[in-house]
């Protein structure tokens, strides 16, 4: 037989197994909706908001959160404070200390009758499938995985070949990150769960930014977690696992994380860590909450069944409604900086209209992923030409990123990894989202527009200090007007670069070679 008929008849069969695992796919259970709570006053909670919420009517409470060890704390506080149910929306999580800690912390509370709801991408599910699937088998604690590639009941030839032709679907991802406790407060923002955002992990570093929210603005974040967890593109962790977990299994993976949370808890700083709580925090002037008003910018879980060209981004649009009423400054913050035609054009608009636009991405030596970055290098030019001021990042601790495939979650080293715009020093947008065709078409994003000069200031703040000589480049035309120079300092002395500095000659390579594929649409 030809090796060509072969291919035919093997092809024809797996269609058909194909078609026979689609229908049954179908036909999967539908797993029972469910719903956040109402905020309630009577919880430790509420008690701490609500009253300072009626203060402020129609307002919401933020509190900027700058660092990872912050960020960590926080998280850990919100989990310890919940008496009726905490929600957590995630795209990326590992396998590690913090990430550890967290879901010991959620383990304990789930044991007290907390209901726990755990959403999390396909992404980075398979780096800590056994422990989740063990979990899910407590009381409580229900944890479901959004848009994965295939089911348990499905056949080894359509795991297969979905894996190898469904490319569509796998770079459709959920990229919100939110945790709600009692529908009363939550964090949302850029960090993932992992040592690596939370400053555990010392050889890698994120100048990375998150949100505390209160008030009314925390039930529309319920609200569209809701929407995910109820959506077809949701399925069960039980779902995915071949095999219940059996007493020997539960009891290794109970031991692991109690242990890990009580030798964290032996030390003096993992006791003030475990046991310090969200009310006592509100009553520091450090976590003086700012009350004004916002917006939530969330998109829906139906943006992957849609085509890229078809797909509406509200966080991108609420960005343009606000920079539209622009008269004075816009700054953007973001690690994956492709703006493509369309948005060359309204940052050039912007700026011609006497708009200054400020925008700080990371560089080639410090980005994690390469091939991003060759969106973002034919710009530079023609930003700059239109009185852009344009800043790169550089590496953190002098240490060069690990590269990483596109739509891949893996530890970044050496990344700004912070998504937040600033319009006129009063409005800003916070959240998952990257100006980029990523972010735009082809993820889901979640965001908080909030108008507070306060908040305001205090990102511009973080902006000066990370665009200074000695963290970032500042990218500028060069003495002749003929090509490019990067400005920096360097034990105090102000140096010049005529090519992309710090990145070694095999990333150059790469980042030409990247360019030369048609793969912007994808970045």
């Amino acid at each position: 037989m030809r090796t060509g008929k072969r291919i035919i008849i093997a092809m024809s069969a797996i269609s058909i197994l194909i078609g026979c695992e689609s229908h049954a796919d179908k036909e999967r259970p539908v797993p029972p909706q469910s719903h956040a709570i109402a905020p309630d006053a009577t919880t430790a909670l509420g008690r701490a908001i609500i009253p300072e919420s009626k203060a402020h009517p129609g307002l919401s409470g933020f509190h900027l959160i700058t660092t990872g060890t912050e960020g960590f704390h926080v998280r850990l506080a919100l989990v310890r404070a919940a008496e009726k149910t905490l929600d957590l929306q995630y795209y990326g999580i590992h396998d590690d200390a913090t990430s550890n800690l967290m879901l010991e912390a959620l383990v304990r509370a789930a044991q007290r009758g907390v209901r726990i709801r755990l959403l999390l991408d396909n992404g980075t599910y398979g780096e800590v499938a056994k422990t989740l699937s063990i979990l899910d088998e407590f009381k409580n604690l229900e944890i479901r995985v959004f848009n994965p590639m295939y089911t348990a009941h499905q056949s080894i030839a359509t795991k297969m070949v979905n894996t190898i032709t469904d490319l569509d679907s796998i770079e459709r991802r959920m990229h919100n990150k939110a945790i709600i406790s009692d529908n009363q407060m939550a964090v949302l923002g850029g960090r993932n769960l992992g040592d690596e955002y939370f400053e555990e992990n010392k050889d890698v570093a994120f100048k990375d930014i998150d949100i505390l929210a209160a008030g009314p603005i925390v039930p529309q974040i319920s609200n569209s977690f809701d929407n995910y967890w109820n959506n077809d593109n949701t399925v069960p962790v039980d779902q995915l696992k071949s095999k219940k977990a059996d007493a020997e299994d539960i009891a290794e993976i109970r031991k692991k994380l109690y242990d890990h949370w009580e030798k964290e808890a032996a030390t003096t700083d993992g006791k003030i860590l475990l046991t310090s709580t969200i009310g006592e925090q509100l009553k520091t002037d450090n976590y003086k909450l700012y009350w004004c008003k916002a917006e939530l910018a969330a998109d829906s879980p139906t943006k992957i069944d849609h085509s890229a060209q078809d797909t509406t981004s509200r966080p991108f649009d609420k960005l343009k409604k606000m920079t539209d009423k622009s008269d004075r400054e816009f700054v953007i913050i973001s690690p994956y900086f492709v703006p493509r035609d369309e948005g060359m054009e309204w940052l050039k608009g912007l700026a011609d209209s006497g708009v200054k636009v400020r925008i700080l991405t990371n560089s080639l030596a410090s980005t994690d992923v390469v091939a991003v970055h060759t969106g973002y290098r034919p710009n530079r030019e023609e930003l700059l030409a239109s009185g852009i001021d344009l800043y790169e990042m550089k590496p953190i601790n002098g240490k060069s990123s690990k590269q990483r495939l596109i739509g891949k979650q893996v530890p970044a080293h050496a990344s700004l990894h912070a998504k937040v715009y600033v319009v006129d020093r009063k409005d800003v947008l916070i959240g998952s989202f990257n100006l980029d065709p990523r972010s735009i078409e082809l993820n889901t994003e979640i965001t908080i527009a909030i108008h507070s000069p306060e908040l305001a200031k205090q990102v511009i703040a973080m902006f000066e200090d990370v665009t200074s000589p000695e963290t970032s480049y500042q990218v500028l035309f060069a003495p002749d007007n003929k090509g490019l120079v990067w400005k920096t300092a360097e034990d105090g002395q102000e140096q010049y670069y005529t090519s992309e500095p710090a990145a070694s000659v095999w990333r150059k390579l790469e980042e030409n070679a990247f360019s030369l594929l048609p793969i912007e649409d994808h970045l």
